[in-house]
């Protein structure tokens, strides 16, 4: 039988939904309404504390990523400033 995990669809919301059918889920459901798969984890408790898990490293790898092509594009401007003076 398969299994699926949660997620939160935003930050400021606290409906979990299925990974496997983008459904959500009430606590009480160990199944994903479409297509049958376990949900995991069982507990409501532990299905909330994952999910939330994964959306503060979700946010954290934003914040990366756009850390990095604020680098890069720095640096372009720095290469097309050094190429102007030469």
């Amino acid at each position: 039988m398969p299994v699926t995990g949660v997620r939160y669809s935003s930050p400021t919301n606290s409906t979990l939904f299925t990974n496997c059918c983008g459904v959500a889920v009430c606590d009480d459901q160990n199944r994903c309404p479409v297509c049958d798969a376990e949900v995991y984890p069982e507990n409501p408790r532990s299905r909330h504390r994952v999910a939330l898990r994964q959306q503060i490293y979700a946010e954290h790898m934003k914040r990366v990523d756009r850390l990095c092509r604020e680098d890069r594009a720095r640096e372009r401007q720095r290469e097309i400033a050094k190429g102007g003076q030469s």
